[in-house]
């Protein structure tokens, strides 16, 4: 399965910026557990798709903010 990219450059900048807020607010608040793992893998799908400019939701909801 090829991964065709869907996430526009402003949209990765806010998924970034956003994934790394959630993962230092996860990482360094006295949260209890369970919040804070949460809020970490929140951080992380963000960051992660940010990067590999590709959302599988954006996929399924035939959605797409990346300009040709």
């Amino acid at each position: 399965m090829k991964i065709v990219p869907n996430v526009g450059d402003m949209d990765r900048i806010i998924r970034i910026v956003g994934g790394v807020i959630l993962l230092l607010l996860g990482l360094l608040l006295k949260l209890p557990l369970a919040a804070g793992i949460i809020l970490v893998l929140l951080g992380l799908a963000l960051v992660a798709t940010g990067y590999l400019r590709f959302c599988p939701l954006y996929s399924v909801l035939k959605i797409k903010t990346l300009k040709k």
